[in-house]
């Protein structure tokens, strides 16, 4: 019985969950339609034999012409000893606030820029995290 209880204290000591907060790069874009969108990249690579995203979200708050973004990544390690080389991303998204066109700072993970609205679309603003 011993034996099987260390084993299971093993299995389970096997998966971790790592989770990363405001890490990595966020870009502002626009979307087809014209809304804008956040897209954070938390910039880690993913094995697809090793690692499972389970969940990314993020989200945008708008106070004093600042839009300050939040993410919040959760990713599954399951111990394997040899993982396979794909290097997959983990990406969320979130919808901008409704805002008027003009200027706002884009705040993110203790960073900060200036952003300005409308975004053209083939120029997103984007920021590391510090």
């Amino acid at each position: 019985m011993l034996g099987l209880l260390g084993l299971l204290a093993i299995a389970c000591a096997a998966r971790a969950d790592e989770m990363l907060i405001d890490e990595g790069e966020a870009c502002v874009t626009v979307r087809s339609g014209g809304a804008h969108q956040v897209e954070v990249d938390a910039g880690i690579c993913l094995s697809s034999s090793c690692d499972e995203l389970v969940s990314a979200t993020c989200t945008v708050t708008l106070e004093d012409r600042s839009l300050t973004v939040a993410s919040e990544f959760t990713v599954r390690r399951n111990g394997k000893g040899v993982c396979t080389a794909d290097c997959g991303s983990a990406m969320a998204r979130c919808l901008v606030p409704a805002v008027a066109d003009g200027t706002y700072s884009l705040v993110y993970g203790g960073a900060f820029v200036g952003l300005t609205i409308p975004v053209d679309p083939a120029m997103p603003t984007c920021i590391s995290a510090r």
